[in-house]
Parts: C-alpha cells; structure tokens; sequence
C-alpha cells in the first residue's frame, strides 16, 4: 500500500473537482456545450461541442505534460538567478558577515 496517497497535503493540493474536471477544463466544455444549444445552425454547434471536447482532452494532457513545471524555475535554469529571483536581493558579501 502506497502511504503517500493518505498524506493531508496530497488531498490539500488537490484541485476542486466537480464531475470529475477541474474549473479549467470545466469551463472549456462549458463554452462547448453553450455554443451548441445557442446556435442556430446545429452544424456549426456540433463543432463546436466536438471542439471542446477535444481541447478538454488536449488540456488535460498538456497540464500531464507540465506537471512539476515552474516559471521561476525555467527562468533560473536559462536565464540566470537574477531573473528568476523574485525575492528581495541579497546583500553583498562583505556585508553579510555583520549581519550574522
């Protein structure tokens, strides 16, 4: 048995889930189907539900694909710390032995 699926902050950064779909991915099948019932062509709207459903699919497996992804860290990693670093700066050497 696997423990890390029992820890709290596995449950605690989970995403709100309602049918099984995050918000995200919720709200692009949302637009789909309003896009289907609204039109007056059913054509053009059954594209556009097909649409969703494949950019839902899209969606979720691009968010797979990035899992782990951070900005700050693809900022460090190409451009150097002093891009990515949001925080304030550090002193200067000679500096932070006072500081101690």
């Amino acid at each position: 048995m696997d423990l890390s699926e029992h820890r709290i902050f596995k449950h605690m950064s989970a995403p709100l889930r309602v049918v099984g779909l995050t918000l995200d991915e919720l709200a692009i099948g949302i637009a789909g189907f309003t896009a289907f019932f609204f039109m007056p062509n059913k054509v053009v709207g059954a594209a556009f539900l097909v649409g969703a459903i494949v950019g839902v699919w899209l969606w979720k497996k691009a968010k797979k694909q990035a899992a782990g992804f951070s900005v700050v860290s693809f900022l460090n990693w190409y451009f150097g710390s002093r891009v990515a670093q949001i925080d304030p700066k550090w002193p200067a050497s000679c500096e932070r032995r006072w500081l101690v």
